[in-house]
């Protein structure tokens, strides 16, 4: 659930803000806008079937790990195939999302049929609705001033405030709640002290 979390939560910040980093760069970048997209979308699927590769290989199924890399390189071999003449480079990127994909729900589909474990639960719903809505919810305000570095940090800031509340509320990481809770204690610590030297 961490790793999904934090998959989610640079996700989010990344593709908020995709544009106004555009803006930043030599224009020649602008082609891999999806290129980003489907490459950060292979990651967040990565990260959120947890740690099935590590499991696999410390396990006294640690032969299969090697079918799996092989399966693996199978289809990003034909994945590159098919989508690389058609998108080029998106293609690519295309085609490790989808690599990345078959790979982990192949390994899930494993591991679930030999010990019963799975990461899942309706945290995981939660999240990711609530990380949808906050991006719509930005994507619709659409922050553009003639400050394209302040126009970064209101939308991550105010982003990530959101993001905070919704994995506090939820519930979702007992973790991350007891880190909010500790460092918002010592905000809390901090102005007592502060009004206590006025």
């Amino acid at each position: 659930m961490n790793q999904f979390i934090f998959a989610l939560f640079v996700f989010m910040l990344l593709w908020l803000n995709i544009n106004h980093i555009l803006k930043i760069i030599p224009p020649v970048y602008s082609a891999g806008k999806y290129v980003i997209f489907f490459i950060a979308i292979a990651y967040v699927i990565d990260m959120s079937t947890g740690t099935n590769g590590i499991i696999l290989v410390t396990s006294k199924y640690y032969r299969f790990h090697a079918y799996f890399v092989f399966f693996l390189l199978i289809v990003i071999v034909a994945t590159n195939l098919v989508f690389i003449p058609i998108w080029g480079i998106v293609g690519a990127a295309v085609a490790s999302a989808i690599s990345t994909m078959l790979n982990n729900a192949a390994r899930y589909i494993f591991l679930y049929s030999k010990f019963r474990m799975q990461p899942f639960n309706y945290r995981y719903i939660i999240v990711a609705a609530g990380t949808l809505i906050i991006y719509f919810t930005f994507k619709q305000i659409r922050i553009e001033s003639n400050n394209v570095y302040l126009d970064i940090l209101i939308t991550t800031v105010c982003s990530s405030i959101l993001f905070g509340i919704l994995i506090y509320l939820s519930g979702a990481s007992g973790d991350i709640n007891e880190r909010i809770r500790v460092y918002w204690q010592i905000v809390k610590d901090l102005a007592n002290s502060i009004r206590g030297r006025k």
